[in-house]
C-alpha cells in the first residue's frame, strides 16, 4: 500500500500538526508494506516527523531560500542552494554521502 499526499501542507496545516493515521505510516508503515510519498512546495512548513522518517528527496526549484536552507541542512548537500533549472532536480537518499546529491531531468 502506498499513500500519496499531493500537498502535505493539506493534512499537515501548521508544523506541530500531523493526523494520527499519517503519523502512524511514517512511524510504522514499512512493518506493514506501507510507504507515503509526501509532497511539499514548502518543506519548512510540515513536520519534523515527516522529514526525519523520508528516505527519498525529489528536490526542484523552490523559490524560498528558507526552504533550500531547510533541505541543505537535512541532506547536507550544500548543492541543494542551488535552483535547478526547468524540469531538473536534486536527488538524495538517505546513507549517500553528505553532498552526494545527483541531478536528474524529468523526461516528458
Amino acid at each position: 500500500i502506498r499513500v500519496w499526499v499531493d500537498e502535505l501542507m493539506t493534512v499537515c496545516p501548521n508544523s506541530m500538526s500531523i493526523p494520527k493515521w499519517l503519523k502512524a505510516i511514517y512511524t510504522a508503515g514499512r512493518s506493514r508494506h506501507c510507504s507515503v510519498i509526501g509532497c511539499s512546495q514548502r518543506p519548512t512548513g510540515i513536520p519534523p516527523i515527516c522529514i526525519a522518517n523520508s528516505t527519498h528527496y525529489f528536490v526542484f526549484a523552490m523559490p524560498q531560500p528558507a526552504d533550500r536552507k531547510k533541505m541543505v541542512d537535512i541532506t547536507g548537500c550544500l548543492e541543494m542552494y542551488e535552483k535547478p533549472d526547468k524540469y531538473v532536480f536534486w536527488y538524495y537518499r538517505q546513507g549517500m554521502d553528505e553532498g552526494e546529491a545527483e541531478q536528474a531531468k524529468l523526461k516528458l
